[in-house]
């Protein structure tokens, strides 16, 4: 299957916790665009069409933000994710904040 994503994506390492209808669990974005994010999750299962919300957690002095978004697509490397809602002004500082940070993957 040949690359489909339209964005270039941003290699970061921030914590995450992921919460939705199986429990919140703790998880680490490898990859983020404005549009979604790689997460890194032990044995995550097929969990496909999944929502739920991302956590964001970065490194002191930036400020965490919660970000609503579906699984599309999971393995056993972990999930990726489309964030769903617009994230409001502090998500997008948040975002930018991680991308600004790194170089494009």
């Amino acid at each position: 299957m040949g690359e489909r994503r339209r964005i270039q994506r941003v290699a970061v390492s921030e914590p995450v916790i992921i919460v939705w209808d199986r429990g919140n669990v703790v998880g680490e974005v490898r990859d983020v665009t404005r549009s979604g994010m790689f997460v890194a999750l032990a044995n995550a299962g097929d969990v496909a069409g999944t929502r739920l919300v991302v956590q964001v957690l970065p490194a002191h002095p930036r400020e965490g933000v919660q970000l609503e978004g579906i699984v599309r697509w999971s393995d056993r490397r972990g999930l990726g994710i489309e964030l769903t809602q617009h994230p409001g002004a502090r998500g997008i500082a948040v975002i930018e904040g991680l991308i600004a940070t790194r170089r494009p993957n």
